[in-house]
Order: C-alpha cells, then sequence, then structure tokens
C-alpha cells in the first residue's frame, strides 16, 4: 500500500468538520494519481476536465488555452456539453468579456454562484444563460507567473463556495496546471527529437544530387505529410512571375487543380499575394488558422472564392529561402485540419528547412553548403544519442501504463455492450408490448410509439458505431495479404441483399492486394460503399465508382458517388466523431462511421480525405502505405 499523501492544502478545523477535510485529501490524491499517469499534453488536458468536474460535482467542464495568434483562447476538451451548446464558442477572443478571458488576463480565479450574477457581470453570456439556472468557475492555470490556460466548470444547481472551497479549488488549477507543463515539456521534447531527424534527412537529401529539380521535389516530398498537407516552392521566372516548380500533395488531382488554378492566376512578386510579399520582403509569414470569414473577405470573385475553398487551406506557412543573404525563392507549407494548426516553433521549423533549400538553389556554394550540413548532422546526431539516453527508461514506462489505459478502454467497451444493449432492448420490447395494448386507430399513441422505436435503433446504432471505434483503436493489426478486389465485391454483394431496395450501378475497377488488416478493412469499405450508397438515395439514376492506383510508396484507393454532396469547406468535419453535415431527417446516420474509417487507415499508417461539389457528388480517397 503507498504512503498517505501529504497534503498542503489548508483546513481550518474551526470551520470544516474531519470528514470534509479527509474526503477533500482523498480527491487531491486521487488527481494526483491521474494525472501522474498522463503523457502527452492532450492526455493531461482530458484528465484536467473529467477528473475536475468529477471532484467538485459540476456538470460540465472545459480546458481553454491560448490560440498561436495569442488574440484569443480556444477549447482544447470538454466534457458534459451538448456539442450544439459549443458552437461559436470554440474560438474565445480575449476581447470578449466571460468569466474565462477574465480569469486569463487577470490571473485570478473567478467564482460566479449565481446566474444572475454572471449575467449581470458579464453580458456577453446573458443569451447563452437565459432560462438556465446555476454557478460558474474559470480557474487560471498557473506556474508561478505564467498562465497555461483556463479550466472551466458549470454547475446547474446554484451553489455557493466557502474559503475551504476556494482554497481547494486554487490547488486543483496549481496542479492542474503543474501537470500540463511537465507534459509539453515532455511533448516539446520528442517534437524536438522528431525535427532533428527530419533536419539530418533534409540535409542527406540536399548533399545526394547536384540537379536542383530533383533535390527540390524530393524536399517537398519529405515533407509530406510530416510537417503538412500541402508544399510549394516557388522559385523567379520571367519577368516578375514566380513559378512553382514544386508542389506535392497526397492526392494527385489536388495537385493538377492546383497548378490549373495557378497557371489561370499567376503568381508575381507584387505584395498583394502571401508569396509575393515574403519572396520581396524576406520575412516568413504565419497564418495559424484561415477561418471561413477570412474566405469570405477575400477580395477575389466568387468563383476564384469557391476554387480556393477546394484546396481546403486552413493553416498556413510562407518562408523565404535564402542564400548567402539573397532570397532565392519562397516554401510553402499547408494544413487542411483545423486541430492541427501551425505555431512558431513549425514556422521555425520551415525556415531552417528552407534555409537548406536556398544554399540548394546557389549551385556556386554547393561545396560550402554541404560542409555545413555536414557539420550540422554530427551535431544533431550528438544531440539525438543523448536525448535517447535520457529518454529510453521513461519510454519504457510508458509503454507499461499505455498497456494498462488500452486494456482499461477494452475493458470499458464489453461493458458498453452489455450494460447499454439490454435496456435498449427492452424499450423497443416494451414499444411492442405497448402497441398491442392500443387500440386500433389511436395516430397519436402510434406516432409516439414509432418515434420510440427510432430512437431505440438510433441508440443501438450509436452503441455499435462506439464500439467498433474503440475496437478500431485497441484491436492489434493482424496483417496479412487482402485482395481488395474481392472484399469490394463481397460488401457490394451484402449492400445490395435487399430485393426491394433501389438499383444502383456499381463501376469496380480491378482492385490490388495489399498489406493490411482483413477485419479492419472490411468495415472502411462497408462504411465508404454504404455511405456512397445511401447519399445517392435522391439520384435517379445512381453511380458508384471504385478505382485504385499506385502513388509514391503507397496504394491510393478512391471512391466517388454522383451523389448529393457536402459543403467542400466543412471537410475537415467529416472524419471526427459525432459530426455530420446532413441532418437525421435527411439522411439517418451515427456520424461514427468515417471517425472509423480515419482510425483504421491511420492505424495503418495511411492518410483519407473527401472532396466534394455540392449536388454533383463527392469523392473519398485512402492511401495505405506499401
Amino acid at each position: 500500500m503507498p504512503d498517505e499523501p501529504q497534503s498542503n492544502l489548508p483546513f481550518p478545523s474551526e470551520e470544516v468538520t474531519t470528514e470534509r477535510a479527509w474526503s477533500f485529501v482523498q480527491t487531491w490524491w486521487r488527481i494526483t494519481q491521474a494525472l501522474g499517469t498522463s503523457v502527452t499534453p492532450e492526455h493531461v488536458i482530458n484528465t484536467v476536465v473529467r477528473e475536475s468536474v468529477q471532484a467538485l460535482g459540476a456538470d460540465a467542464g472545459s480546458v481553454f488555452l491560448p490560440h498561436p495568434d495569442g488574440e484569443a483562447l480556444e477549447i482544447k476538451s470538454t466534457v458534459g456539453y451538448d456539442p450544439r451548446q459549443l458552437d461559436g464558442w470554440q474560438r474565445l477572443p480575449l476581447t470578449v468579456h466571460t468569466p474565462s478571458t477574465e480569469a486569463f488576463l487577470s490571473r485570478a480565479p473567478v467564482v460566479m454562484e449565481t446566474v444572475e450574477q454572471a449575467a449581470q457581470d458579464y453580458p456577453a453570456l446573458r443569451e447563452v444563460l437565459a432560462g438556465t439556472t446555476g454557478s460558474l468557475i474559470a480557474l487560471p492555470l498557473l506556474v508561478g507567473d505564467q498562465v497555461l490556460g483556463v479550466l472551466a466548470l458549470t454547475f446547474h444547481r446554484a451553489r455557493s463556495f466557502d474559503d475551504m472551497d476556494r482554497a481547494f479549488l486554487g490547488t486543483l488549477a496549481s496542479l492542474c496546471a503543474q501537470s500540463l507543463q511537465r507534459s509539453a515539456a515532455l511533448a516539446d521534447a520528442q517534437r524536438l527529437n522528431e525535427q532533428l531527424g527530419f533536419l539530418a534527412e533534409a540535409s542527406t537529401i540536399l548533399s545526394r544530387s547536384l540537379d536542383l529539380d530533383t533535390t527540390l521535389d524530393a524536399i517537398a516530398q519529405l515533407a509530406i505529410p510530416r510537417i503538412g498537407d500541402w508544399c510549394a516552392i516557388y522559385l523567379p521566372g520571367k519577368g516578375t512571375l514566380l513559378n512553382p516548380v514544386t508542389i506535392v500533395h497526397q492526392d494527385p488531382a489536388q495537385v493538377s487543380f492546383l497548378r490549373d488554378f495557378i497557371r489561370r492566376n499567376p503568381t508575381s512578386d507584387s505584395p498583394d499575394s502571401g508569396v509575393g510579399r515574403v519572396y520581396t520582403t524576406g520575412h516568413a509569414e504565419l497564418i495559424p488558422t484561415i477561418t471561413d470569414e477570412m474566405y469570405d473577405a477575400s477580395p477575389l470573385d466568387e468563383a476564384s472564392k469557391r476554387e480556393i475553398r477546394q484546396l481546403q487551406l486552413r493553416s498556413v506557412i510562407t518562408v523565404p529561402m535564402v542564400a548567402g543573404g539573397v532570397v532565392v525563392g519562397v516554401l510553402g507549407l499547408a494544413r487542411t485540419h483545423v486541430e492541427r494548426s501551425y505555431t512558431p516553433a513549425d514556422l521555425e521549423l520551415a525556415q531552417q528547412v528552407a534555409n537548406r533549400a536556398g544554399k540548394a538553389v546557389e549551385n556556386a556554394r554547393l561545396h560550402q553548403a554541404l560542409q555545413e550540413e555536414l557539420q550540422e548532422r554530427t551535431q544533431v546526431q550528438r544531440a539525438l544519442d543523448a536525448m535517447n539516453v535520457q529518454l529510453e527508461d521513461r519510454v519504457r514506462e510508458r509503454t507499461a501504463e499505455l498497456q494498462m489505459v488500452n486494456d482499461e478502454l477494452q475493458a470499458f467497451a464489453h461493458s458498453v455492450s452489455h450494460d447499454l444493449r439490454t435496456p435498449i432492448r427492452h424499450i423497443a420490447s416494451f414499444a411492442d408490448l405497448l402497441e398491442r395494448q392500443l387500440p386500433i386507430g389511436n395516430a397519436r399513441a402510434e406516432q409516439a410509439l414509432s418515434q420510440i422505436r427510432r430512437g431505440a435503433k438510433r441508440l443501438t446504432a450509436t452503441v455499435d458505431g462506439l464500439l467498433l471505434l474503440s475496437k478500431a483503436s485497441q484491436q492489434s493489426l493482424q496483417r496479412s495479404d487482402v485482395q481488395l478486389h474481392e472484399l469490394a465485391l463481397q460488401v457490394i454483394d451484402t449492400l445490395g441483399i435487399d430485393p426491394s431496395e433501389r438499383a444502383v450501378e456499381w463501376r469496380l475497377s480491378t482492385l490490388p492486394t495489399v498489406q493490411g488488416d482483413l477485419g479492419l478493412l472490411t468495415l472502411v469499405l462497408q462504411n465508404l460503399l454504404g455511405n456512397a450508397r445511401k447519399y445517392t438515395a435522391p439520384v435517379d439514376h445512381a453511380i458508384v465508382e471504385v478505382s485504385a492506383s499506385h502513388v509514391g510508396e503507397g496504394t491510393l484507393i478512391t471512391v466517388r458517388d454522383n451523389g448529393v454532396g457536402f459543403d467542400p469547406s466543412y471537410a475537415h468535419k467529416l472524419f471526427q466523431p459525432f459530426q455530420r453535415l446532413h441532418s437525421p431527417s435527411e439522411f439517418e446516420g451515427t456520424g461514427l462511421g468515417l471517425a472509423n474509417v480515419r482510425r483504421i487507415v491511420q492505424r495503418h499508417g495511411g492518410q483519407v480525405w473527401a472532396a466534394s461539389v455540392p449536388g454533383e457528388g463527392a469523392t473519398f480517397s485512402f492511401l495505405l502505405p506499401d
């Protein structure tokens, strides 16, 4: 048994009972243990909000961290909130007066014991708080004078907080902040290790060939997808034009689309464009997040805006390539997912890559540049060796802890299957029993029973989806040769098993054999082909095409349909759990199928993405490495 925790909390005996004090100590000890097993900053953040809600009896909670632009807070984890409640609040500008922004700026806790008090002090919350009762708490996560973020808690019932509560809140926030700082330091060390390895590999590429196009293309290929989803390198052309000598994306169709767009809209060294501005000034630019409002505010015409949106740019870095103090080109990187916004550290890494590429452009200085790269590689290797010595023991400990967490997740999945399926079946059974007891012709009762059955069916589908998501995350991969062509035919036969359903024209190209887990890849095809069949329902002649091609060092599989499609500006939401771009009244679903697809493909070391033109169908592609 471990020693009893030594708490430094102030527990004045004249104000609290021994029982209450011991309860606080036990809670503090449990949270300390939970945070001690957290590995990554994301894990710490999730643990902080989950354990804080449980410890204080709150009904919901969230953790805000500073946005990279330093002008706003953004939600990183929540518990207890309906996703619809968070619409419009994921990014909270510091200029908006709320308990969370005040706690962040003042570095002091904000406690609102009543909704009336909160609505009076914070007018921005009046609409959100209308018709509700309860209390609000916003705790700054402080380490010394540095504020790392804010922990916000919501109580549905109003409650008061005495000195003991407030003292415990302060200690809880300090403990959470220290754990967050510790995990961030470990993550930074791991990120530095990866960046040093990347720079070492980039240096090797630059020293491998004297051919400029080959070298720049190899650098761009190395960057995707490790530090971006898009990579483009521009060099001076005729007159004032800047030519994209290299454009790389995992989807060849996207590369062709961008090249065609640039051909019709040439890039010059004018300061009106980001690339031209960086080339003329020599100053790097970072746009952490490109919002829909920024697209709308663009001076381009509507047709060009729609084309730009299809590129799905959500975070952009543009850096100058410098050699001998002269800008010789521009390196551009972009990501297509909002949850992976670029940071100043990414900008610094991109600048280092661009500097190395600039030296390759200057052939006259090639020999000197190679010597400098060789020396730097030696220093990088020494740093890696020193860091690996320190990290080896930590990695072994974390591996054991991760195995324990995986076992707990598997047990949770079995618990969900047992504890939720039975009551759902009871709901459906009692609905049938009620129907037999009701007199015929009671339309209102029949409608209510129909809604109960639909709800039970949806709950069952959601439970199944969650179990599949858990299985996709935890089950070890059983790799073997998977004949995709035969597998696709089997899935298509299953989808068309009901002769009363409408006909779909399946256009299936010859698909190759790949290495992967047969069961998990079956789930991928079932979801993608099932979605294609579902979203072509309004079309008179439904067509679904399945094709494959060899791209680089992997196999690209594409599923294309002529259904209703979706708004491409929201494509980044498709693969997130419970995110849907169509209402349940239009198309049934739980919002978990594509999340399963993404998890399975990533576990195979691949990537998945989607594109669409509303009303003309959708295209889903996933890349499996060889």
